[in-house]
């Protein structure tokens, strides 16, 4: 079975990218404590995205590893590979970012999103919004959010 990324093409048939259409009820069946949240766009079509609470683990979906390594250490190796990501992407949502590293360093995580958000703002490396939007320190994460919209 070959798996499916965010940005090819939804195997469901719509055309749209997978990100786009049935990822985030794919994604509830392994994470059942994100809320789906359903809103209809300006031009009239039903969509959907999930709400994640700050206090959830973060979810995994491959034969992730439990490491021998304390929260604090496993959280200190996802921080510097988000501060490599936002110095390429300049922004990005907690979340996002958290389980794009998770999924990469193929781990189990031991710690809540909460508790790598506030590793984030007393890092000094970061600038995090609403303990959800975050970038490189000194920058705007709102302004490049904004412009990330606006593409």
């Amino acid at each position: 079975m070959t798996k499916v990324r965010r940005n090819d093409a939804c195997p469901c048939g719509s055309g749209r990218k997978y990100k786009n259409c049935c990822f985030d009820k794919d994604y509830l069946k392994i994470a059942p404590d994100k809320k789906l949240v359903e809103f209809t766009l300006e031009d009239g079509t039903k969509t959907a995205t999930s709400i994640t609470s700050i206090d959830s683990i973060p979810a995994h979906n491959k034969n992730g590893l439990s490491p021998n390594i304390t929260p604090e250490q496993m959280m200190d190796l996802c921080l510097d590979k988000i501060h490599t990501i936002l110095e390429s992407e300049s922004v990005g949502m907690a979340h996002d970012l958290v389980d794009k590293v998770i999924l990469n360093m193929d781990i189990i995580p031991t710690f809540t999103y909460r508790q790598i958000t506030q590793r984030m703002i007393s890092d000094g490396r970061f600038e995090v919004i609403h303990n959800q939007i975050c970038g490189l320190k000194g920058t705007d994460p709102l302004e490049f959010m904004a412009e990330k919209l606006e593409k």
